[in-house]
């Protein structure tokens, strides 16, 4: 009854893919639509699935549909991109090893958690082909035009269904009941259709990163900038604006190099001014910041009670499960259930009891430390190409990668934020974007 009840929702899904997935072949435009339209439906279109609180989102089938285009591509060898190639070859062994983890420990698993564990590997794997699949579609320029319009066009929505949200439903422990149960009642933080502040917090801060390293300063940028900034503030989310405040940091001695050394003897005193100013700005923006977030942000370091509760999580974790993982892990997506059996988990009802609030300990408890580092090879060799391409060209949107990667790597400290599926959405189209064809230009 298990089986059937988790493969049930698939079968007229599949049906309905056939036709759809016929035109995206056809038509990558329709695929890249869709996947620009599933950031802006987020958590609320859902398709469940049994034994889990999530279900299939409409990101899964936006996702699979772009790969069914990227790989007809290939086959018509339309489009071969050495840069594609190499990160979807560098993949292979932290798939396979987290397969091999799952394996070993699929005889003490029911049945039905051995499925719904071996789905999330699938699922993961389509998620993380993405960036190699959109890398493909993007060196066609009227594919990499129309995809950086949709993302436009969906930052956008986000940002007027956000703030249609917060000014209409500010308190989402009111929401309606077809949205699902499990949420955290978040009160008076700006959460549009994602449902959660912290990670819509981390969707505008790589947007802000990207705007930025991209910006031709018209008045409609500079809006959305700030609109996006605005937004961010609302979330009242201490990770993003952290994570965003440190990278920039760390990355402030190369942008200010890079500014200052493209310009003419002449000019360089103009620029030095302008960073000034541009500091001077930030300051004023984190100031603002600091004002909205209020007590929040005194609680970041007096330890209020939401810290306190991640804490003990994260503390607990440890405890549990790192000294007896390392080497393998207990399976990838098992976590919830091996949470169960040792008394840290109990309700499957709940969207946040499959994870814990750091990706890189929820890779160390699920596939060991050769996970991580596994997980961490195909990154690595896109950030060195970024950085090749950086020093060759000077331009600056070949930094919103090493941007938005460290960003993130940083929020994904205090957050399962790297593994959330809308992020990793967002990252893998703005580094295509971003090393598409011709972005230097």
């Amino acid at each position: 009854m298990a089986i059937t009840a988790i493969f049930a929702p698939f079968i007229p899904l599949g049906l309905a893919l056939l036709p759809l997935g016929w035109w995206s072949v056809v038509f990558p435009r329709i695929a890249i639509g869709i996947l620009g339209i599933s950031l802006i439906t987020g958590q609320v279109l859902r398709i469940p699935v049994f034994g889990q609180a999530g279900g299939l989102l409409l990101s899964d089938v936006a996702v699979i549909l772009i790969l069914v285009a990227s790989s007809m591509r290939v086959l018509q060898r339309k489009q071969i991109s050495r840069t594609a190639t190499y990160h979807g070859l560098l993949l292979l062994p932290f798939l396979m090893w987290s397969l091999f983890t799952l394996v070993i420990h699929l005889p003490s698993m029911d049945t039905s958690v051995s499925i719904i564990s071996i789905s999330y590997l699938f699922r993961l794997t389509s998620y993380l082909l993405l960036l190699p699949a959109l890398l493909l579609l993007f060196q066609d320029p009227l594919l990499r035009r129309f995809a950086h319009k949709i993302l436009m066009g969906a930052t956008v929505a986000l940002l007027v269904l956000g703030f249609l949200q917060i000014l209409i439903l500010p308190n989402i422990h009111d929401l309606p009941a077809w949205v699902g149960t499990g949420w955290d009642p978040h009160e008076k933080r700006l959460v549009a259709s994602w449902l959660d502040p912290n990670f819509l917090g981390g969707f505008f801060m790589l947007m802000l990163i990207f705007w930025g390293a991209n910006a031709r300063w018209t008045i409609q940028r500079a809006f959305l900038i700030g609109a996006s900034f605005l937004a961010l503030a609302l979330t009242q989310s201490r990770s993003s604006l952290i994570a965003l405040a440190a990278a920039g940091l760390l990355m402030s001695p190369l942008l200010v190099w890079r500014y200052v050394s493209a310009a003419g003897a002449i000019y360089r005193k103009h620029r030095i001014l302008q960073i000034v100013l541009v500091g001077a700005l930030g300051l004023v923006s984190v100031s603002i910041a600091g004002w909205i977030l209020g007590d929040r942000l005194v609680g970041t370091i007096t330890h209020d009670s939401t810290v306190q509760l991640r804490l003990q999580s994260l503390r607990a974790v440890w405890q549990e499960f790192a000294s007896t993982t390392a080497l393998v892990g207990v399976g990838y997506n098992s976590y919830q259930f091996a949470a169960a059996r040792a008394g840290l988990a109990s309700d499957f009802s709940l969207h946040s009891r499959a994870g814990v609030d750091n990706s890189w300990l929820m890779l160390w408890v699920t596939t060991g430390i050769p996970g991580v580092i596994l997980f961490l090879l195909p990154w690595t060799y896109g950030l060195q190409q970024t950085w090749r391409r950086f020093l060759s060209e000077r331009a600056l949107p070949l930094l919103a990668p090493l941007g938005c990667f460290l960003t993130l790597l940083i929020h994904s400290q205090f957050l399962n934020s790297f593994l959330y599926v809308h992020l990793l959405i967002t990252l893998s189209i703005l580094w295509a974007l971003s090393l598409s064809t011709d972005t230097a230009s």
